[in-house]
């Protein structure tokens, strides 16, 4: 009897270990990561899901792969980030994600979940064409705390992202990395899309997480949009209405003008809103266009997109520099 006891007791005692270790499960079966995609040509829907495991390298892996939320709406605008078109290789030990670099050709750490205040990690930025790394960046962590999410416990880590590119230095700040989860805002791998412009500057990535869920552990629904997928607008479908201009784009004031084009009718719903999809402003304008205050939004990228009953126009981009 008291052997039993004792066994009981252990067991009892090893619940929230086991607890801990199941919150912890990095890229899971069923694991799926739903994305709004900004394009030049207007944003979509894709899907970052787990694909099996498979043996990378010489490292057993979790493959994640690429995935439109609706193929059929895909119609030869392409627009995705060719980044996306290939499955990544990633792996966790010891609460320390790994991902593959694929220019590097190397594994680099993703998450460091055991970091404290003040560690960090670099990662190697290669130019696309093989030429050799032109860019560090490096993860500074600033914050770590526990949170509950879906009833699971979790490492939650706020990270400084440091840029070094020929000599000057960028930054995103206040990066929100959660056990599980990635990156609570932004795209999963961000530290390998960092994009470049061809004035080889860093621009904002363009993905925002609208949701994560697996088979464990249920949906995590940002609400920054009223549903997870969502059908893509192809070019096909906004060619002939893609007239629509705003100007001035950067905006400097406190308005800019919507301009349609001439074979428009009827009043017109524009909504703004962030690159997290979340809605920060909408007006009806009537046929003819018109003007919209952006005083008390701040300095940053917003997109703008118009519809009416008759015609759908493609999303476009607005800068406000205050």
């Amino acid at each position: 009897m008291r052997k039993n006891l004792s066994a009981l007791v252990l067991f009892l005692a090893l619940l929230p270990l086991v607890k801990a270790q199941e919150s912890a499960a990095w890229c899971p079966p069923g694991a799926v990561w739903h994305y709004t995609l900004y394009t030049e040509i207007g944003s979509f829907c894709i899907n970052l899901s787990y694909d099996g495991d498979e043996e990378f390298n010489g490292v057993m892996c979790k493959k994640i792969a690429f995935k439109n939320c609706d193929e059929s709406k895909k119609k030869g605008g392409g627009g995705e980030s060719a980044y996306y078109q290939y499955p990544k290789y990633t792996y966790e030990a010891d609460n320390v994600v790994y991902c593959w670099n694929e220019e590097g050709l190397v594994f680099d750490t993703l998450y460091n979940f055991n970091a404290s205040v003040g560690d960090s990690w670099s990662v190697q930025y290669y130019h696309w064409r093989n030429e050799g790394p032109i860019a560090k960046v490096t993860a500074n962590v600033v914050s770590t705390s526990m949170v509950v999410i879906n009833g699971f416990q979790l490492i939650e880590l706020i990270i400084d992202y440091e840029i070094l590119l020929e000599d000057e230095v960028y930054y995103w700040k206040n990066e929100k990395v959660c056990q599980r989860i990635g990156n609570m805002a932004e795209q999963l791998f961000l530290v390998y899309g960092i994009g470049l412009s061809q004035g080889l500057h860093p621009v904002e990535t363009d993905c925002a997480l609208r949701c994560y869920q697996d088979d464990e552990f249920p949906l995590y629904d940002r609400q920054v949009v009223p549903y997870c997928n969502y059908q893509w607008v192809s070019i096909d479908e906004v060619e002939s209405y893609s007239q629509l201009s705003i100007f001035p784009n950067p905006a400097n004031g406190e308005e800019v003008t919507i301009s349609f084009p001439e074979q428009i009718s009827g009043k017109t719903e524009i909504v703004i809103s962030d690159i997290f999809g979340k809605t920060v402003k909408t007006i009806t304008l009537g046929q003819n266009g018109g003007t919209i205050s952006v005083a008390g939004l701040p300095a940053g990228v917003y997109l703008i997109s118009a519809k009416n009953k008759q015609n759908i126009f493609k999303i476009e981009k607005l800068i406000i520099n205050h």
